[in-house]
């Protein structure tokens, strides 16, 4: 079992990484156009009444 290459600790530290980036982006990409923010945010107390 020795050329296993992907162990349960590296797929998790690969999905870490990767929700990370992805989490960067996204608040870089809502501080960038504030306007998307009030959009979805009126949805979701919308979509809560």
């Amino acid at each position: 079992m020795k050329d296993k290459k992907f162990s349960p600790l590296t797929i998790v530290c690969v999905i870490i990484g990767i929700c990370w980036i992805v989490s960067i982006v996204g608040i870089g990409y809502f501080i960038s156009h504030p306007e998307i923010i009030g959009h979805w945010f009126s949805r979701l107390i919308s979509g809560f009444k």
